[in-house]
């Protein structure tokens, strides 16, 4: 398998929202609860895709650290870490998204 630091991006010029970042990081939380690895291997692929197209660098080196743990077969311990910090990047992104949104009434 390709290392997460060579793939190419798949979504050049296509517009991608904070919902996609959280949609894809609900996906991974899924397959992480399901212990599912190509799952959880796609579904970081796809953050570390989305991360690097709208320059969200801690998504990205998140993604790629998550990546390491999961093709290299890392202790429990440590892909759960990378897992966490996956999650709070995505979420970081949704939360700061959410502040500039104008109030509704």
């Amino acid at each position: 398998m390709t290392r997460p630091s060579a793939m190419p991006s798949t979504c050049a010029g296509a517009p991608i929202s904070p919902s996609m970042i959280a949609e894809e990081a609900l996906a991974l939380v899924e397959a992480f609860a399901a212990r599912d690895m190509e799952e959880m291997t796609f579904r970081a692929t796809m953050l570390l895709t989305y991360a690097r197209d709208t320059g969200q660098m801690s998504l990205a080196v998140a993604s790629i650290a998550f990546l390491e743990e999961v093709l290299d077969g890392g202790t429990a311990q440590h892909m759960s870490n990378a897992f966490e910090h996956v999650i709070a990047a995505a979420a970081a992104i949704v939360e700061a998204t959410i502040a500039q949104a104008p109030a509704h009434v």
